[in-house]
């Protein structure tokens, strides 16, 4: 049967996971999902780059397909996840370097005493720090230059995005990383449950684990040093 809509995925700017260049959606989850989706499966595909809580509210509204992200008990009041995860999501905290207070931090729990600033629509952080002192703002840039600036203290975010922000706005010399145990988390592909996309679901599962197992995937992410298989 002919298909009879491209399949509309949404995403944020969240380079190297995903962004706009020149007009066009490129990253790390539009070359999974286009390879398995597109190619594999022969499926049509739109990719649109948007702000991230609206990204998600029009799946949630179900005028859009899917999205990519760490599993919430939010989002799954919503959305349908897929098991098999599109990427790996790390977590680090971003601190100013000299700042001692967070050299005996081991737990997420320790950072109630601190502001804490975080991208809008950040449901990790709507979910594990509910109740702290959060700022929410667009883009990485703006905490970075708060958290540079004393305004903030801390900022839990993934290294792979942080880095290239960090460098670009030559902060390198002045933030550095506090790792905490058990922070990695499974990037899974979540659809409304009314899209064409959830009859195929255990296919586009099955397509991921060759993908792993035919080096499809390490070739993707020989692209993005740093990406964890």
């Amino acid at each position: 049967m002919a298909q009879s809509r491209a399949i509309i995925l949404n995403y944020t700017e969240y380079a190297p996971y995903s962004m706009e260049v020149n007009g066009q959606a490129q990253g790390l989850e539009i070359e999974v999902l286009q390879e398995a989706l597109g190619r594999r499966m022969g499926l049509q595909l739109t990719h649109k780059i948007l702000p991230w809580e609206r990204a998600q509210q029009l799946v949630r509204a179900g005028l859009a397909d899917g999205f990519v992200a760490v599993p919430t008990a939010e989002r799954a009041s919503y959305s349908i996840a897929a098991s098999e995860p599109v990427a790996w999501w790390d977590i680090l905290l971003y601190v100013r370097k000299q700042d001692a207070r967070f050299d005996t931090v081991r737990d997420i729990s320790a950072l109630r005493p601190y502001k804490i600033g975080a991208v809008t629509g950040n449901s990790w952080v709507k979910s594990n720090l509910g109740g702290m002192d959060v700022l929410y703002l667009k883009h990485q840039d703006l905490l970075l230059n708060l958290l540079h600036k004393q305004r903030i203290d801390v900022i839990p975010e993934n290294p792979g995005v942080m880095q290239q922000v960090i460098e670009r706005l030559g902060l390198s010399g002045h933030i550095t990383t506090v790792a905490l145990p058990g922070m990695r988390q499974p990037m899974l592909l979540h659809i409304h449950p009314d899209s064409p996309l959830r009859a195929r679901l255990a296919e586009f599962e099955e397509t991921l684990r060759a993908m792993r197992k035919d080096g499809a995937m390490k070739k993707i992410l020989a692209r993005y040093p740093g990406m964890p298989l």
